[in-house]
């Protein structure tokens, strides 16, 4: 298939839709077709990953944040954070939503397996960028991933204070 930015724009789409209703009636129906889908998610992503547009590489990472809880489901953590950790690596660092939320991803596939170090380093830097970026909905995003956190590493006292937040849908 070829991939512009059109197609890609699809495919990040298609995936959040998934994200969305990716729970209740209809959940593994929903798995199993995002599941048939990877080889084109992984072409889309790719392709994201070698432009040069960085319309393309944002794209990717809508499409990146948008699977981490398809990867969770399915205990691809590894392959999520590779997506994720190369796209971010090629986008530029500006203080942007879709960056504070593709960290956020990142940090979540990084806590589950008990990578407490790498998750705390994420949360710094989307804390630093969330201060950069209007209203407080980032820095709540923020505070529920420190939440997570916290509870993975068993610090219930923080881990209940921050997950009782409701953060944006990622």
């Amino acid at each position: 298939m070829h991939y512009d930015l059109d197609t890609a724009t699809g495919t990040t789409r298609y995936v959040a839709r998934w994200n969305r209703n990716g729970s209740g009636p209809g959940q593994l129906d929903a798995i199993a077709r995002l599941d048939r889908e990877q080889p084109n998610i992984r072409e889309a992503l790719e392709h994201c990953l070698i432009s040069t547009e960085n319309r393309l590489v944002e794209t990717g990472l809508r499409i990146a944040t948008a699977m981490h809880l398809f990867w969770s489901i399915h205990g691809a953590l590894s392959e999520g954070r590779r997506w994720l950790d190369r796209l971010l690596a090629h986008q530029s660092a500006q203080p942007t939503i879709i960056r504070i939320r593709a960290l956020y991803a990142d940090r979540v596939l990084a806590a589950l397996p008990g990578e407490v170090v790498a998750g705390t380093e994420l949360v710094e830097e989307v804390l630093a960028l969330a201060n950069h970026v209007p209203g407080s909905e980032m820095k709540t995003l923020v505070l529920f991933a420190s939440g997570r956190l916290a509870l993975f590493d068993g610090d219930t006292a923080t881990a209940c204070a921050h997950l009782s937040l409701n953060p944006p849908m990622v």
